[in-house]
């Protein structure tokens, strides 16, 4: 290998491992984005036996949206939060890579409250998170410059992917729950001398397994993020 070529890698490794530990704060290409989850989760119950040749295996299913989500989290991050609160992603609104996100918890007005990626830690063994990851995007589209107007328009095709995990004493609380699916994000960029307005949306149909509440579950559905900002200089 060339120096060059291992000089690059480490770099990559190191950006890579600076993406998972550091905190983005909202703020200049920084924005929320709002995002909905309609998920259903399939868990298994105890196998009931009615006889010695046979036996009924049972499943219960559950629809798991926003506002299941925000009590689920208050719970796990032992807090509560005001009326009003809301779920939301911080996205990078420029189109680059990588894209870091994390998921947020809002008050009425927009205001962060607590981010998903930390979560709530005590120690080692005390501790739980809801975070969020993108893959690299294939990317489709086109990009014009007629100043003092520029437009830029592509479909990224990503992986993005959940995990909601939470450990503590009680034992019948574990949770690691992780799911997953293709994005398909439609990105618009429009910028003159004057203002720029950036509009992103997306779409992912998921699915995943793991465990919640110790029970062993698997997950499907589908998420939606999206956001609109006009900045004027």
């Amino acid at each position: 290998m060339k120096l060059t070529k291992f000089i690059f890698a480490v770099m990559v490794v190191v950006f890579a491992v600076w993406t998972l530990n550091a905190q983005v704060f909202p703020g200049g290409r920084y924005r929320f984005e709002k995002v909905n989850f309609s998920l259903i989760v399939t868990q298994q119950t105890l196998k009931q036996d009615q006889s010695i040749a046979s036996g009924v295996w049972e499943a219960k299913t559950m629809r798991i949206g926003n506002k299941d989500l925000l009590k689920y989290l208050a719970e796990v991050f032992h807090t509560s939060w005001p009326d009003g609160a809301q779920l939301a992603i911080l996205s990078d609104t420029e189109d680059i890579y990588p894209i870091y996100r994390e998921i947020y918890v809002l008050d009425k007005a927009g205001n962060a409250l607590s981010s998903g990626n930390w979560g709530y830690f005590l120690n080692e063994t005390n501790n739980a998170y809801f975070r969020v990851n993108c893959g690299l995007a294939v990317k489709t589209g086109n990009y014009k410059n007629t100043w003092p107007k520029e437009t830029y328009n592509v479909t990224n095709s990503q992986i993005i992917s959940f995990e909601l995990y939470r450990i503590e004493d009680d034992p019948s609380v574990y949770t690691d729950l992780k799911f997953q699916g293709l994005d398909t994000e439609m990105y618009s960029q429009r910028s003159s001398y004057y203002t720029n307005n950036i509009f992103m949306q997306e779409r992912a149909n998921v699915s995943g397994d793991g465990t919640m509440n110790t029970m062993r579950t698997v997950v499907s559905g589908h998420v939606t993020i999206a956001g609109h900002w006009m900045d004027v200089f």
